[in-house]
């Protein structure tokens, strides 16, 4: 009996310490470089040993996305792999001799890409100077509530000042596209952090959530559109509504970008319900005109000939024309792709090398264009929405917003709130689309900027808020 017992324990013994040796090989910090076409983009991996598990993140700095959470990950004495079901992504390695570089295959929506990738041992995470320590003079309050309506569950912070048995004015906090943590972080940036901060020390309840999918939030972004966001912003006013240390009367919407939009459609809908929106760079034209400007900005930014400009536009516009017309989403990506192909051939070869246009490139461009969420977004004017918003409301563009031009958008706002009785416009000198002082105002050089969110709007946000909190 007591031979059998150590025997079983030695069993122990030795699968505790390989699984660890397994898993000691994968944790770190690991980078390499994804050829896409004729883009290098730079990826790293971060392996970590997190409550008694492993857990692992994946940044693309030249897509400004860091911290992004592996849904899946599993280690052996060869390799490991990770899955991002968000992007239908999977990465499946092996170790070289020396261990300390791995090589695989980068699947990504049925394309496969050869990745290598080596250990970074001297990588250290970037902390920015307006990121928020400890003591806080408020509590933090991690929550989870359930979108009834979409049977999902959202996760998310919630701070309120440290003043027992007292209600306080509320504000959510709504991201831009794409898959982001309560934080918004962008490009290492943790835009909801430092505003949650910021106006949790000026009385105010503040909550910011996860999208679907990411971190502590349930549900599939794959499948989700605008209109599945609007009833995750809806339950979430309910949510506040229903708090012990929130004053119902007092909830406001403060939106970025898609955010904004999706402000803009739930004031539309719950009008007086809210005491009021703060739209941060939100569109005020139809969707489809926004992306058509926006993708010209950013091209002709980075010094692009205007007739090669000229030539993307031409395409993209015949895109979302194709797009408009799918009154029943019926189009597929064989069909899209069949409509577009002959205008690539057409294209010249010299305007097919600026671009970086390829028939590979073009498929992706159709899956991405097919996917619920674009589908549903293209075909959004927020002029209808804008016209029946009844709150306050409070739109800031910054100057040198490349994503969200300032004019245009500012201006068909301001066209269709004038019914409204309290409205305040401001285009800010010198920010770009995240609210930051820019130099060079690329997309690019937002991570590589200090500040995370310009003070000055910070305080302008903080004042007009107080007063239509009293």
């Amino acid at each position: 009996m007591e031979k059998g017992f150590s025997y079983f324990l030695c069993l122990l013994v030795f699968i505790s310490s390989q699984i660890f040796a397994q898993q000691n090989k994968a944790i770190g910090s690991w980078e390499g470089i994804l050829k896409v076409n004729k883009t290098d983009l730079r990826l790293l991996f971060h392996v970590k040993e997190e409550n008694g598990g492993l857990n692992a993140y994946l940044d693309s700095p030249d897509q400004l996305q860091y911290g992004l959470k592996m849904d899946t990950v599993i280690v052996d004495d060869f390799g490991f792999k990770v899955e991002f079901k968000a992007a239908n992504a999977k990465y499946n390695t092996f170790y070289t001799e020396n261990e300390e570089e791995a090589q695989g295959d980068w699947v990504q929506m049925g394309t496969t890409y050869p990745l290598k990738i080596r250990k970074n041992l001297n990588y250290k995470p970037r902390v920015f100077r307006q990121e928020p320590q400890a003591p806080f003079p408020y509590k933090a309050e991690e929550v989870l509530y359930e979108n009834k309506k979409a049977k999902t569950f959202i996760g998310g912070t919630l701070t309120v000042p440290d003043e027992p048995d007292k209600k306080f004015p509320a504000i959510l906090l709504i991201s831009g596209s794409g898959n982001q943590d309560r934080d918004e972080n962008v490009a290492g940036h943790k835009p909801f952090l430092v505003i949650a901060d910021h106006l949790s020390r000026r009385g105010f309840a503040v909550l910011r959530v996860d999208d679907r999918g990411v971190g502590a939030s349930s549900g599939n972004p794959q499948i989700s559109t605008t209109a599945d966001f609007v009833t995750d912003v809806k339950a979430s006013v309910n949510y506040l509504k229903s708090h012990a240390a929130v004053d119902p009367d007092k909830v406001f919407l403060v939106g970025h970008s898609e955010g904004g939009l999706i402000a803009i459609i739930t004031a539309a809908d719950l009008k007086k319900d809210l005491a009021g929106i703060v739209l941060l760079a939100a569109p005020g034209v139809p969707m489809h005109e926004l992306l058509l400007r926006q993708s010209a900005d950013i091209i002709r930014q980075r010094g692009m000939e205007e007739e090669y400009i000229k030539a993307a536009s031409d395409f993209n516009r015949i895109f979302y024309k194709a797009m408009l017309a799918d009154k029943k989403n019926k189009l597929t990506v064989a069909t899209l792709y069949q409509k577009m192909s002959p205008l690539l051939s057409a294209l010249p070869e010299a305007a097919k090398e600026a671009l970086e246009m390829s028939n590979a490139g073009l498929m992706q461009q159709c899956y991405a264009l097919m996917m619920p969420w674009m589908r549903y977004l293209v075909k959004i004017d927020p002029k209808p929405y804008l016209k029946k918003v009844k709150c306050s409301v409070l739109a800031v563009n910054g100057s040198q917003d490349i994503q969200v031009a300032a004019g245009p958008n500012l201006e068909a706002i301001r066209i269709n709130l004038q019914r409204n009785k309290d409205i305040t416009y401001s285009e800010i000198p010198g920010l770009n689309h995240f609210f930051q002082h820019c130099k060079s105002c690329t997309v690019q050089e937002y991570g590589e900027l200090e500040e995370t969110f310009a003070p000055e709007l910070l305080k302008a946000m903080e004042n007009w808020l107080i007063a239509r909190a009293k």
